[in-house]
């Protein structure tokens, strides 16, 4: 990863399904984010909207690393344009932000992903001498399993809101 670049987003719809905990005080989130990512497969994978050019994304509801972690709410996402996937128990209707991001793209497994925020947070984004806004950072998965076998292949924005 090397230094972002900075976008403008116009808010748009998501269903989502949120999911709450992490199983550890590490900072990492693999419980809410793993048991939401179950439910959205669960729902997805039998509609066919797990494929090529569906728009998902990931987003800690949450700051991992001072929230409770039975408080963590991580929401697994599709973009919803024209789609009206909610009106069920699950997904519920959301947006994501518009504004300013940071982008930063990251290559490989989503095992990665935790030290690739960290890194973020830690390195990156106070290198570039933008300062975050208040609002959900989120991941924006631009290739991944479904596109690609190989984790090598898997290609992951993160997206941090900034001023």
């Amino acid at each position: 990863m090397q230094q972002p670049e900075i976008r403008q987003l116009d808010p748009f719809p998501v269903a989502y399904f949120r999911r709450y905990g992490r199983d550890s005080d590490s900072g990492d989130l693999p419980g809410a984010a793993q048991q939401a990512w179950n439910a959205f497969h669960a729902f997805a994978v039998p509609r066919g909207l797990v494929r090529e050019g569906a728009e998902m994304l990931g987003v800690c509801q949450s700051d991992p690393m001072t929230t409770p972690p039975a408080d963590i709410a991580y929401d697994a996402c599709i973009a919803d344009v024209g789609r009206r996937l909610t009106g069920h128990d699950e997904p519920q209707a959301g947006m994501i932000e518009g504004g300013r991001y940071a982008v930063f793209t990251y290559r490989g497994g989503y095992d990665g992903l935790g030290d690739a925020w960290h890194r973020v947070h830690s390195e990156l984004l106070p290198a570039s001498g933008h300062t975050p806004r208040h609002a959900p950072a989120f991941e924006w998965y631009r290739v991944f399993p479904a596109m690609a076998a190989n984790p090598e292949d898997w290609v992951t924005e993160l997206w941090v809101p900034v001023q």
